[in-house]
């Protein structure tokens, strides 16, 4: 959820797509949108990289990551039997077993979570606590803590930072999320943690160059947030390390969480960041007004 603010922006441009007549259009237009990403990102990082002047990379700016839109819009078929995206007008109502209808029923009165399945790339855990995450999974609207208390999402929840201020001796990272606006400031070369810091969503965040690639480790954190949607839970022991490497215009982005307690494996997401020439605005107070009126238990998470 904390990733959606660009994504939203992302969707707004789509709402001027037209009424697809085939799905083989549509496939067709999903295959023009990779194809232009990917020339895009070449271009982007065919350019000299900028630097510092102590020879560093330049990571200054205000940067969005190009994951693929498309990969959450997904076509639907209209009453006339065109595929389309958004705005579509409704196709008859199928028949509906009355089994299948009474077993959505007690679906929803048990919890289950409805929407969307959770994304391919999802944190694998040690087998003893696969029914834990199912429990949360099913009880996702009233276990999730960004959802029902507009809370920080933590980290990597939140996503690669809004926009970045590089110093010889700090970077400072700003997040404007839908969930509120947080930051981070990360001593660079600082040999150790803060051990005086107090657990947080964000944890306590040290940074060291490694060649051109800025390494930041986290740690200390609170058990409260969760890795990712559908109930990624971590322990107090969560160290999270991202990695920015700048080619050209883009920024290479990866973070690794490890929690061998709960993990069987480290959990690792990458992303391209790009940069995003709209002004950084606030975002707007989380204000959370709108779990009296949930009539169902549907859940549906950031896009992967």
């Amino acid at each position: 959820m904390a990733w959606m603010s660009s994504r939203f922006m992302l969707v707004g441009a789509l709402v001027l797509l037209p009424v697809v007549p085939n799905i083989s259009a549509a496939q067709g237009g999903r295959a023009a949108v990779i194809e232009m990403r990917q020339k895009q990102a070449a271009q982007l990082e065919a350019r000299p990289t900028p630097r510092m002047a102590d020879g560093h990379p330049d990571l200054n700016g205000n940067w969005t990551f190009q994951d693929e839109v498309w990969s959450f819009v997904h076509p639907k078929i209209d009453a006339k039997g065109d595929i389309c995206f958004v705005n579509c007008n409704p196709a008859p109502a199928r028949p509906v077993a009355t089994t299948t209808a009474a077993a959505t029923s007690t679906a929803a009165a048990k919890g289950n979570t409805g929407g969307a399945a959770p994304r391919a790339n999802f944190p694998d855990y040690k087998v003893q606590y696969q029914s834990e995450i199912e429990s949360l999974r099913k009880n996702i609207v009233a276990a999730d803590p960004v959802l029902h208390h507009c809370a920080n999402p933590g980290l990597p929840r939140i996503g690669p930072p809004s926009y970045i201020m590089q110093t010889g001796k700090m970077i400072v990272f700003l997040y404007a999320s839908v969930d509120g606006n947080y930051w981070r400031v990360i001593p660079l070369g600082t040999p150790s943690h803060d051990e005086d810091a107090d657990p947080s969503p964000l944890g306590d965040s040290i940074g060291r160059w490694q060649g051109d690639t800025l390494v930041v480790e986290s740690v200390n954190f609170t058990p409260e947030t969760w890795l990712t949607d559908y109930g990624a839970f971590h322990t107090a022991d969560l160290r999270v390390v991202e990695r920015f490497t700048r080619r050209g215009d883009a920024i290479a982005y990866q973070v690794t969480s490890y929690d061998p307690a709960v993990l069987a494996k480290p959990w690792t997401q990458n992303h391209l960041l790009v940069p995003e020439h709209d002004k950084l605005q606030p975002s707007p107070e989380c204000i959370e007004k709108d779990m009296s009126q949930m009539v169902n238990n549907a859940y549906h998470a950031n896009p992967p």
